[in-house]
């Protein structure tokens, strides 16, 4: 069963951003608050000095690699789905996710660095990392329904529970971006990317349900990956 992996990328992102701000605000690098709810610091700066910006590195860079194997291997959940409804998903699905996850690595690596070319690297970094990965999991989200629509998928609640979570995400992202464009407003800015990565997050927890209720394996075909 590999219904641990969406698991662990869903779980360990979020334990480590927030251990991550503990650190830092301990440390008196950042203040102390809740950063969903205040905004009194985003992502970035909370993990971006020592001593938290080498356990997020530690951390951050291998999980990076294991959602790309995730999405690799939520082609092949999908495409096993859809075997008995005569469409199947794109290779894109992998492609989309696995490129945000690389890009995720950029904003690792220059995390914490100093100068105007690095920050531009690690600002497009994080962006393309949220929209590729929000991108791949709305395709997700749209075989999921067709499955359900089709009555080829068990979980009945799970597709609406992801349709809806991602309309929330949706939401959230075109507010921080209308909010960016009016001022510098960084409290709402942190307040929805604090929110956002959560949710961001929750997507691959409700996604391990599947995958275990699926019964998905590794003991597929090739053809199916």
């Amino acid at each position: 069963m590999l219904y641990w992996l969406p698991l662990l990328v869903g779980l360990l992102p979020t334990l480590l951003v927030c251990i991550t701000y503990l650190i830092s605000a301990s440390h008196e690098q950042v203040p102390w608050c809740l950063p969903i709810v205040d905004g009194c610091t985003s992502i970035s700066r909370a993990s971006r000095n020592p001593p938290a910006i080498f356990l997020f590195r530690a951390v951050m860079l291998p999980l990076a690699v294991l959602l790309m194997i995730y999405w690799v291997l939520s082609l092949a959940w999908l495409r096993w789905l859809c075997s008995g409804i005569g469409r199947r998903p794109s290779i894109w699905l992998a492609v989309i996710g696995c490129a945000g996850a690389a890009l995720l690595v950029l904003y690792v690596t220059f995390l914490g660095s100093e100068g105007a070319i690095y920050q531009l690297l690690r600002r497009f970094g994080a962006s393309s990392f949220y929209g590729l990965s929000f991108l791949a999991q709305l395709i997700q989200v749209h075989w999921l329904i067709t499955l359900n629509r089709k009555a080829a998928f068990t979980s009945v609640w799970l597709p609406v529970a992801l349709f809806w979570l991602a309309m929330v995400m949706l939401i959230a992202g075109l507010a921080s971006v209308a909010i960016s464009g009016v001022g510098p407003s960084y409290e709402y800015n942190n307040i929805a990317q604090w929110n956002f990565t959560l949710m961001l997050n929750a997507h691959f927890v409700l996604c391990a349900w599947g995958w275990r209720e699926s019964g998905f394996s590794l003991f597929l075909g090739a053809e199916d990956i």
